[in-house]
C-alpha cells in the first residue's frame, strides 16, 4: 500500500504553481505534476512511494474522486477531512490552499489538531504512474464520437488546448491483460483488506 500524509499532499502539489496551473482537472495535474514528481531514473514509482521514502505504511482513509474534479478541490478534501471540516468548509480550505500563506497556516492547523499523520491513499499519488498510463492516453474512440470528444478533452490542457506533454520513461506497462503485475484491478481487494485490517478505517468522498 502507498498512502500518504496531508502535509505531504498540500505541500507537494498543494503549491499555488501547481494548485492554479492551467490543468486544473485531476487528469491534468497527474500529467503536470504527479508524474514528474515522482520520475525515478529509467521509471518512476508511485509519488507517495517517494513522499515515504520507500516505508511501506497501511491507509486510515481512501479517497474516491473523479478524475474530472479539480485538482485543487481533491487536495483540499484531504486536508479538509484532516480538519474536520465538513459541507460548506470545503471551498474555504480550497481558497485557503491557494492564497498567500494558506498553506502553512493549513500546516499549522492540521499540527494543532494532531492530524499531520493520518495516512491517505489517493489513486492518483498511490499507483504508479510509470508502471501504466504514464505515457499514452489510451485508444482513441471513433471521430464523431460523444467518447472521442471526452478523450480529446481529458488529454488536453484546458486553457491552452495543448497536449499533455508524455512521459518517455522505459517502466515496463502493465495493465489487465497481466491482471497479476497491474496496478490498476486491486481496488475492490484492497478496501476489503483496509477495512478489516486497520482499526477506523474511513473513506473520503
Amino acid at each position: 500500500s502507498h498512502p500518504c500524509y496531508p502535509h505531504h499532499v498540500y505541500i507537494g502539489l498543494g503549491r499555488p504553481s501547481v494548485m492554479m496551473s492551467s490543468a486544473p482537472q485531476i487528469y491534468g495535474g497527474q500529467a503536470e505534476a504527479v508524474v514528474p514528481m515522482s520520475r525515478t531514473g529509467a521509471g518512476g514509482s508511485a509519488l507517495a512511494t517517494v513522499w515515504n521514502e520507500g516505508r511501506p505504511m497501511l491507509a486510515q482513509r481512501m479517497v474516491t474522486h473523479s478524475w474530472s474534479n479539480k485538482f485543487s478541490d481533491l487536495v483540499a478534501a484531504v486536508v479538509a477531512d484532516g480538519l474536520g471540516l465538513m459541507g460548506s468548509y470545503y471551498s474555504n480550505v480550497a481558497i485557503g490552499l491557494a492564497g498567500p500563506g494558506g498553506v502553512h497556516a493549513l500546516r499549522r492547523a492540521l499540527g494543532s489538531r494532531g492530524a499531520l499523520n493520518i495516512t491517505y491513499w489517493v489513486c492518483a499519488f498511490s499507483i504508479n504512474q510509470h508502471a501504466s498510463i504514464c505515457g499514452g492516453f489510451g485508444p482513441a474512440p471513433q471521430e464523431g464520437t460523444v467518447e472521442r470528444d471526452e478523450w480529446e478533452r481529458k488529454r488536453r490542457d484546458t486553457n491552452s488546448g495543448e497536449q499533455f506533454r508524455l512521459c518517455p520513461c522505459t517502466q515496463p506497462k502493465f495493465f489487465n491483460d497481466k491482471p497479476v503485475q497491474c496496478e490498476l484491478n486491486k481496488f475492490t481487494d484492497m478496501m476489503h483488506f483496509l477495512h478489516d485490517g486497520v482499526n477506523g478505517f474511513m473513506q473520503v468522498v
